[in-house]
């Protein structure tokens, strides 16, 4: 799927794209104009408006489904086996065509799978690419042109005919999800290579298109016509051929649709270079040994829209200045269809179109720039006459020195190909055949030479004699006759031609045909008395040749006859030059045949001596004499009257002359001023190509913006939301912004912005805040500092460096942390540590001037600290002491498993207990009985529970209960 958009493009990608569902099962690659010099923000403008992977194409990439791939600037793109390419930018005149270049690449690699839609832009790029897309029977969808920011793109490829569907851009989406969910065959294309029905309704769906448009298309090759009308049927989402045909039968709109389809013809000006230059060797022999004067006639059939026979036009003029030999060059181009043949006329071609495929030379020699497109000079276009034509059914142009048929036979059966051949009834000898590359003579090798193998140049041999009739050249073949028996009576047909040639020989006045200019083409008769050779350059003009006495009567009557349409008799005229000058009858009779594509006229010639059909009554009259005196008055008066109009004749072509010399000189002006229209069209085209990549730039700059915008509104109320007085400044540590409560801290006001940080009066006490912006700057880390106002709130002042995404320093970024509440917290904080150390102390104290040993254990029985009475009455110390289990002083002593058991129990429990005696003889102490009371106690900092241990030398006292 290849979308193509210039100007205006991205409004209508963004459209597209958002109606596009998240799931299309295709692939969408995006060709734009985008600026040479500058990185494209195309992909990730377009992964905003869509779910679709967006990727820039980096080249050899396999086209994937459910991607969009984006073609970079200054690159062109071609797709290969499914997989994209980029290639080097081709521009011509500095306009480039990668629309056109990738549409081409794409009907070649994908065939009848290819979709291409054409969206808002300038100029005509993709025109040109879509008749590739329809000649290998892809589809086109055009943006409706109405719709469109710059309607340029889409209106050239609507005008162009070429378009299947043209709708908004919103209804674009859902509809190429349609066309993609078409019936495929097995290799994955759109269209089999055989009709999926039999041929007999085929045949039948022919009959209604040759009914309706009277063109025949039952010996065109059904593989291909079968998959136009499938084409046709899948466009109108139908599957049912029966369907189809009554659709057709209902619908003549849809069998002028199909007849269109039929007549899309590949075509574009010098197709295949080799060849054409191969012909211009060719027709350079054949021009030379022409006689001068002569006239060199061609015929160029299926000439579509009419780019084949002007690069034939413009080769034979090319050869005739080689050669220099004054030759009159006639062209007949001819086609099926109307509107084609109608843009041939026209002569009028895309500017992109024509500077790709005609090289500089020929385009400053044979074309004018006209409105943003070319024209054919009328040179060129008044040396061929277009008509619509079928080459297959009408009568063929006869007598004619070069035939150029290309790329229409490959479309016709092998017998159809055959009568098509009879080309060589239209061929002089020696007349050159021009066919296509995949065409041939089909084993004619008795009524064809070879000229050139390699190019498909063959020449009409001289000897050779046809041996089919001309009954052939009908499309629908003739019955089959029996062979006639020798000696059997010849076809009535036969008779027919031989007494009609007969009777015209013998009784026929002589004649000529003629145009309305005057030129002769055809002569009937000995004319040898009423017509000569002019004196000079030989011409075939009548009115040059008519013998002094009957030219400036046989002018006046083929211009009333041309004007009014009528037959035009002349009376007894004399030619003079002869010893005996018998009056004439000059007659002047338009001819009117459908068939004939221009003004013709019939000129006869008759004296007395022919005239068959005189009554009595005329034969006396001519018998009868005029009086002496009248006859010789009159004949002073008819010298006198002749002299006078041979003067106004020669004062006429004097006065012509000064005009074709006004006219020459006016030609060369006007030569000038097209060669500078062509550079101003140049120019305008090179100015048109920048400001197409200008606008689509502008419009990914305005997306950035937007983009930017809104990040910027969302650090601004981040930073508000925040509340931290922030302030930015450069290198030279100038204000380049800061936050809306950095005024809390620091004097600013919004004309600050640009002032020195130094200048700028701050709340704080005792702070130079440029210093430690410096600081930043040159040590390239954090500087942080406790700082207080002056009405003794206290924030953090951090200094850091700003650093661009791409790491460049530009600066310092300084920020106040509100720590006033965390500074009052921790002063509080400190009170208490003091106290809570204090209360220690006077614990310690107090436990040391107890009489009694005291041990305080933790949860895990070890013992955290003993007073001095105990250090003194079991002789140990605290570095023996402090962090052991109590079962582990001495000698193991405390070790007793029921002084174990319920020192364990008082602090998971809350118990206490009083009285346990213990017995025993310590190292240092000697004997004693020890009388334990334990209970729990709460730590100073309450993080912890601590156990309390006493211990009482009881001497031999009973020991009392425990309580628990």
């Amino acid at each position: 799927m290849a979308i193509g958009s210039s100007a205006g493009g991205l409004e209508a990608l963004e459209a597209f794209f958002r109606h596009a569902t998240q799931n299309p099962g295709m692939a969408f690659v995006v060709i734009s104009h985008l600026d040479p010099s500058h990185a494209s923000a195309l992909p990730e403008i377009m992964r905003r408006h869509t779910a679709l992977q967006v990727l820039e194409i980096a080249g050899g990439e396999q086209v994937e489904a459910n991607t969009v791939y984006v073609l970079p600037p200054n690159r062109d793109l071609i797709i290969q086996d499914g997989h994209l390419r980029l290639v080097e930018s081709h521009r011509v005149g500095g306009v480039g065509r990668p629309i056109d270049r990738f549409f081409e690449a794409l009907a070649q690699d994908q065939g009848p799978r290819a979709i291409c839609v054409v969206l808002s832009g300038m100029g005509s790029d993709g025109t040109a690419g879509l008749k590739k897309i329809k000649a290998a029977l892809g589809t086109v969808v055009v943006q409706q042109p109405e719709s469109a920011k710059f309607e340029g793109m889409p209106r050239s490829a609507v005008d162009s005919g070429l378009a299947d569907f043209v709708v908004p851009v919103e209804e674009i989406p859902p509809l190429l999800e349609k066309l993609w969910q078409r019936p495929m065959t097995q290799d994955g294309r759109g269209e089999p290579e055989t009709p999926p029905w039999g041929a007999d309704w085929l045949q039948e769906v022919l009959a209604l298109l040759r009914d309706e448009t009277g063109h025949d298309f039952a010996h065109y090759k059904l593989n291909t016509v079968g998959r136009r009308v499938l084409r046709r049927m899948n466009l109108l989402r139908m599957e049912d051929p029966a369907g189809y045909r009554e659709y057709l039968r209902r619908n003549p709109r849809e069998v002028r649709a199909l007849f269109d389809d039929l007549l899309i013809g590949v075509t574009g000006f010098f197709r295949d270079p080799k060849a054409f230059s191969s012909l211009e060797k060719a027709v350079t022999v054949a021009l030379r040994a022409a006689r001068p004067g002569s006239r060199f006639r061609a015929w160029v059939p299926a000439c579509s829209t009419g780019e084949e026979a002007y690069s034939l036009a413009m080769v034979l003029m090319d050869s005739l200045r080689k050669v220099g030999r004054s030759l009159q060059l006639q062209i007949f181009a001819t086609d099926l269809g109307a509107d084609a043949v109608e843009k041939a006329r026209a002569g009028t071609y895309s500017t992109k179109q024509v500077r790709a495929e005609v090289g500089p030379t020929r385009l400053e020699r044979y074309f004018t720039p006209v409105d943003g497109a070319y024209r054919i000079k009328k040179e060129v276009r008044e040396r061929i006459t277009f008509s619509q034509h079928d080459a297959l059914k009408d009568p063929p142009f006869i007598r004619l020195d070069l035939i150029s048929c290309r790329n229409l036979m490959i479309y016709l059966d092998s017998e159809l190909q055959k009568r098509l051949l009879l080309f060589h009834y239209s061929l002089n000898p020696e007349g050159l055949l021009f066919l296509g590359s995949s065409e041939s003579i089909l084993g004619f090798t008795d009524l064809f030479g070879m000229e050139d193998r390699h190019t498909k140049i063959f020449k009409r041999k001289a000897s050779a004699a046809m041996h089919r009739p001309m009954g052939e050249l009908a499309v629908t073949s003739p019955p089959v006759r029996p062979a006639a028996a020798p000696g059997s009576r010849p076809q009535t047909r036969n008779i027919r031609s031989l007494a009609e040639r007969e009777l015209l020989t013998r009784f026929a006045p002589p004649s000529v045909i003629v145009e309305e200019s005057g030129e002769i083409l055809f002569v009937h008769g000995r004319t040898g008395r009423f017509l000569e050779p002019a004196p000079g350059e030989p011409s075939m003009n009548v009115l040059t040749m008519a013998r002094e006495g009957l030219r400036a009567e046989l002018a006046a009557a083929i211009r009333e006859a041309a004007r009014h349409r009528v037959e035009v008799v002349k009376k007894g005229l004399f030619a003079r030059g002869e010893n005996t000058s018998p009056p004439v009858d000059l007659t002047v009779r338009p001819l009117d045949d459908p068939t004939v594509d221009r003004p013709l006229f019939v000129v006869t010639f008759e004296t007395e001596g022919v005239r068959a059909g005189r009554t009595a009554k005329g034969k006396k009259a001519a018998s009868r004499r005029a009086v002496p005196g009248r006859e010789a008055a009159l004949e002073r008066e008819l010298v006198s009257t002749r002299e006078n109009l041979q003067s106004t004749i020669e004062e006429l072509e004097a006065t012509n002359e000064e005009l074709r010399s006004a006219n020459e000189e006016t030609q060369s002006v006007n030569e000038e001023l097209q060669s500078t229209n062509e550079e101003l069209e140049t120019t305008r085209e090179e100015q048109r190509s920048l400001n197409e990549e200008l606008i689509s730039l502008n419009e990914e700059l305005r997306d950035k913006l937007e983009e930017l915008g809104h990040a910027n509104d969302d650090m601004k109320n981040l930073l508000d939301s925040l509340e931290v007085p922030t302030l930015f400044v450069d290198r030279q540590l100038r204000i380049r912004r800061f936050t809306s409560h950095a005024p809390t801290v620091v004097n600013l006001i919004s004309g600050d912005i640009g002032r020195p940080l130094e200048h700028v009066v701050t709340n704080l006490e005792d702070v130079d805040l440029s210093e430690h912006a410096r600081a930043a700057l040159l040590e390239l880390k954090a500087q942080e500092l406790e700082v207080k106002t002056r009405d003794g709130h206290w924030y953090l002042l951090r200094a850091l460096p700003y650093r661009t995404l791409e790491d460049n320093l530009e600066g310092v970024v300084l920020t106040f942390l509100d720590i006033h509440g965390l500074k009052t917290a921790r002063d509080q904080l400190n009170a208490l540590n003091r106290q809570l150390e204090e209360h220690r102390r006077f614990q310690a104290d107090v436990i040391d001037t107890l009489r009694e040993s005291v041990l305080v254990l933790d949860s895990g029985l070890k013992i955290v600290s003993a007073n001095r009475k105990f250090y003194e009455t079991f002789g140990e110390t605290a570095a023996s002491t402090e962090g052991r289990l109590l079962f582990e002083l001495g000698d193991g002593q405390w070790d007793i498993p029921r002084l174990k058991e319920l020192l364990g129990r008082v602090i998971p429990e809350d118990r206490m207990f009083e009285g346990f005696r213990v017995e025993h003889t310590f190292p240092r102490a000697g004997s004693k009985v020890l009388t334990l009371n334990a209970r729990k106690i709460v730590a100073t900092d309450s993080r912890s529970a601590l156990l309390l241990l006493a211990i009482e030398a009881a001497g031999d006292a009973p020991a009392q209960g425990i309580s628990g």
